[in-house]
């Protein structure tokens, strides 16, 4: 079984179980991005469009739906894949909304992550 094989078969079975253990979590932009940039690294070439029409929102990207504030991580994580995707160029207003907002954050000096509690200087 090739690599690719293998992430594709792990990936149907962990969405199965937390199907069953956790019915109602929502997926969340973190997780879809770096699974995107991952295919993508395997040379893959994952459709980048139900992420974006998902989490894009008007200045940035969220985490889910209903979020109070914006993970810098998670746009991070969508500017990565999106810059590594084989249609960027069709994604430059998206990649430029990512990119304006992490680099807003920072001269902001608002680079803290509040998924893993660091504060980047």
């Amino acid at each position: 079984m090739d690599l690719l094989a293998l992430v594709i078969l792990s990936h149907s079975c962990v969405r199965q179980i937390a199907n069953k253990l956790a019915p109602s979590f929502l997926p969340d932009a973190d997780d879809t991005a770096r699974t995107i940039l991952s295919l993508i690294m395997l040379g893959e070439h994952p459709n980048v469009e139900p992420m974006l029409a998902e989490f894009e929102a008007k200045l940035c990207f969220v985490t889910f739906h209903g979020e109070r504030n914006p993970s810098l991580s998670a746009n991070c994580n969508i500017l990565l894949s999106l810059l590594r995707s084989s249609d960027r160029a069709k994604y430059s207003s998206q990649i430029s909304k990512a990119a304006t907002y992490i680099s807003s954050s920072w001269l902001a000096g608002k680079v803290q992550d509040k998924w893993v509690g660091v504060t980047w200087k």
